[in-house]
């Protein structure tokens, strides 16, 4: 079926904006991964510099998003004002996974690495968050590893050097068996395991 009339126009416009600020949202998506990081370990004033670098980096690309990724990037930035409001490192982590998971989406299209390399590191962004919460919330630990195993499926067949793929493998097997124990020194071993593969695979994909 072939759209006609402002419903395409407004299509067109949110393509069009979408892959012009491909530069620009992946940057937007990095200062966010980089907030989700630092809330567990940062200063109250490091935290609030990324924030800050974080929102203005949100504000310069909203315009570009369409109309959905506009409303749920908003609602995520409100979760990290409310969180941050509270001193809530987890929240702060959890929003900025999640802000992180929408812009990341969007960018770096024309990027050889697949989109579900850079969702598969949301994924590990949102198990930390969990697995940190106090109280840890397992539950959703073990669901961020079902979204992981959902992103890994696809890509895994065209990796074909072997080691790498089995490694995958096992790391999502470990993660989903920390979370599944309650172990939280566990969970942050698998996560930084999973941080690792992420940056393989990147590797891997960037070569080809």
């Amino acid at each position: 079926m072939i759209r006609s009339g402002p419903a395409a126009a407004v299509i067109a416009l949110a393509v069009a904006g979408v892959a012009a600020a491909q530069p620009a949202l992946t940057a937007a998506a990095g200062t966010f991964k980089m907030l989700s990081e630092a809330a567990f370990a940062g200063t109250e004033s490091a935290i609030a510099a990324a924030a800050a670098r974080a929102e203005a980096a949100a504000a310069g690309v909203r315009p570009a998003l369409p109309p959905g990724a506009a409303r749920d990037l908003e609602a995520q930035l409100q979760a990290l004002e409310a969180a941050r409001r509270a001193r809530d490192r987890s929240g702060i982590a959890l929003a900025s996974a999640e802000a992180y998971r929408i812009l990341a989406s969007l960018s770096d299209r024309t990027s050889k690495i697949p989109a579900e390399v850079r969702l598969l590191d949301y994924a590990r962004l949102r198990f930390k968050a969990d697995t940190r919460a106090a109280p840890p919330r397992w539950d959703d630990a073990r669901d961020a590893v079902a979204f992981a195993r959902a992103r890994w499926a696809p890509i895994a067949p065209r990796v074909t050097t072997g080691s790498l793929r089995i490694q995958v493998d096992k790391a999502l097997d470990d993660l989903d068996a920390a979370a599944g124990d309650r172990d939280p020194i566990k969970a942050d071993q698998a996560s930084d395991r999973f941080l690792d593969l992420t940056h393989q695979l990147e590797a891997y994909f960037a070569a080809l």
